[in-house]
């Protein structure tokens, strides 16, 4: 009886071992996404538009330092990823482009108040 409850008790530990190991992995291994315009450099979380009117296209994040993000330079729905034998190009070969990193939408291109692309012409100076 003890020998019973003993070998049933293993099987239990090893069958929470085995479900253990093979579990996917969490959500947070997911990749990171951002909305940019390639024509006035905006980035942002959310989708929607940029102030050139353009609409924002989602990328994902290739890549980041502590104060950019990196996305391919490809058209939308580019599927490539890091080039692992050069870190600043994507898996295609383009170069990637840097974003800095911010909580709010916002020019890109780092540019103070005087920034001469359209799309900060049109920006609210709060948003620059």
């Amino acid at each position: 009886m003890k020998k019973s409850l003993l070998i049933q008790c293993a099987l239990m530990v090893l069958f929470t071992l085995v479900l253990l190991w093979t579990v996917p992995a969490t959500a947070t291994d997911a990749p990171k996404h951002v909305y940019v315009c390639g024509c006035c450099d905006m980035v942002s979380d959310q989708p929607g538009k940029a102030p050139c009117g353009m609409p924002l296209t989602e990328k994902e994040v290739l890549k980041e330092d502590a104060d950019k993000i990196y996305v391919c330079a490809c058209a939308e729905g580019c599927k490539c990823g890091l080039n692992q034998a050069d870190p600043t190009k994507c898996a295609c070969g383009k170069e990637l482009r840097a974003y800095p990193k911010t909580g709010k939408a916002g020019c890109a291109h780092g540019m103070p108040a005087g920034c001469d692309k359209p799309c900060c012409a049109k920006q609210p100076a709060a948003t620059k």
